[in-house]
């Protein structure tokens, strides 16, 4: 959230359900002087949001419970960038992806993890 602020995003939503975590991104955030990053304790993105960018770091039981919500609220030519996943679950989240109009067009690995680039897909 931080880096996408210094990077120029016009506003930042910062989503985990976990107390300490959301504890701690507000610390940051202060800490590093931003005032565009507003932060919600939440499993989910909220409902009626239409983001342009999405950063998930999550497992990937939680992507492909949530990929047609998130699917339905990155916005037309947004991006998805999904870290945090194995190797071997790749072919679950493309298959996923695809029956959400999302498609894998970057994937970046390091061992035996993956960070994916999606988009919207016509």
């Amino acid at each position: 959230a931080i880096l996408a602020e210094r990077l120029g995003a016009a506003a930042v939503l910062a989503i985990d359900n976990d107390d300490w975590s959301i504890e701690n991104a507000e610390e940051n955030i202060m800490e590093n002087n931003c005032m565009r990053i507003k932060t919600r304790k939440s499993d989910k993105i909220p409902v009626g949001t239409t983001l342009n960018i999405i950063l998930s770091n999550i497992n990937k039981h939680v992507l492909v419970h949530q990929m047609p919500q998130i699917g339905q609220q990155l916005a037309e030519g947004g991006v998805i960038l999904m870290s945090g996943l194995l190797q071997e679950d790749f072919e679950d989240i493309e298959n996923e992806a695809g029956s959400c109009r999302l498609s894998v067009f970057g994937r970046m690995t390091r061992g035996n993890w993956i960070c994916l680039k999606m988009e919207k897909s016509n």
